[in-house]
C-alpha cells in the first residue's frame, strides 16, 4: 500500500512525527517494543529534532538502528550517527543499549558490515522475532539513490544479507548499508524528498518506477512517500 503526502515544511514533519507516533503506539501494544532505523543527511535533521521533544513516545521501548553510514571516524561530521546523536539521542531519555549502529573502526567496510549485520542478527535472535524492521526512514537522492545504495552498486540485487559495504566510493567514503532486500522486510518505510533538486527522481522513482533507480526498488509492505511541493512538482 502506497501514499504519497504532498505538504508545506514544516507541516510535512509534523504529519511524519504523527505517523510514527502512531505506529510506535501500535507496535509497543502488540509487541512490547518499537524498531525504527534512521537515515543520515541534512533532510531529515528537522524530524528528528520533533521526534525528541515528543511526549507521546517512552524511548525505553524504543530501538534504534542507523540505515547507513560513512567508512569514517566516529567523531568526523561526515558520520551519521553523530548527526543523529545532535539531533536526537544526545536530547532523550534512553537507554544506551537501545542503539544499535555501525561501528567504523575496523580495518575494513566489509568487517564493519558484517558486525552491524551480527549485532542486528543478535537483536531480533534476542527478541525471538525475524529480522524486520517495524519503520524505516528513507530519503531519495537526485541521483535516485537510497540508504547507500547507488546505481550500478551490486547492493541493490544482494539477496540474503542485511547489510553490507558498497563496492566504490561514494563522495569521498565507502559506505555501510542495509540491503535493499532486507529494507523490504519492513513493515513501513517512509521516504522523505525535498527541494526543487529532488523533482526528478522523485518523479522517476514515485511515478515511473524506473528500475534502473535504487530507491525503486523498495517495496515494504508499506511505502509512503512526503514530499514538499517542489520535490513533487513533476508527479501527475
Amino acid at each position: 500500500m502506497n501514499e504519497i503526502v504532498i505538504n508545506e515544511l514544516p507541516t510535512l514533519y509534523e504529519l511524519l512525527l504523527k505517523k510514527i507516533e502512531n505506529l510506535y503506539k501500535q507496535f509497543v501494544e502488540s509487541k512490547g517494543f518499537f524498531t525504527i532505523a534512521l537515515s543520515g543527511g541534512s533532510t531529515p535533521l528537522p524530524l528528528y529534532s520533533l521526534l525528541a521533544k515528543t511526549n507521546v513516545i517512552d524511548f525505553n521501548k524504543v530501538y534504534f538502528f542507523i540505515v547507513d553510514e560513512r567508512f569514517v571516524d566516529l567523531d568526523s561530521n561526515d558520520n551519521n550517527y553523530n548527526a543523529i546523536n545532535k539531533a536526537l539521542f544526545s536530547k532523550i531519555d534512553y537507554n544506551s543499549l537501545n542503539i544499535i549502529c555501525v561501528d567504523p573502526t575496523f580495518d575494513t567496510p566489509y568487517e564493519s558490515a558484517r558486525d552491524y549485520e551480527n549485532k542486528i542478527n543478535n537483536f531480533f535472535s534476542e527478541k525471538g522475532t525475524a529480522p524486520a524492521m517495524d519503520v524505516v526512514l528513507l530519503g531519495i537522492g537526485d541521483d535516485g539513490h537510497t540508504a547507500s545504495i547507488f546505481p550500478g552498486d551490486s547492493t541493490l540485487f544482494l539477496k540474503n544479507s542485511i547489510c553490507t559495504a558498497t563496492d566504490l566510493v561514494y563522495n569521498n567514503y565507502f559506505r555501510i548499508t542495509l540491503t535493499a532486500d532486507f529494507i523490504n522486510k519492513s513493515e513501513y518505510v517512509f521516504f522523505m524528498a525535498i527541494g526543487e533538486n529532488k523533482k526528478n527522481a522523485v518523479f522517476k522513482v514515485v511515478q515511473k518506477k524506473a528500475k534502473n533507480l535504487p530507491a525503486s526498488h523498495i517495496n515494504a509492505k508499506v511505502v509512503n512517500y512526503f514530499l514538499d511541493p517542489l520535490a513533487a512538482s513533476f508527479l501527475k
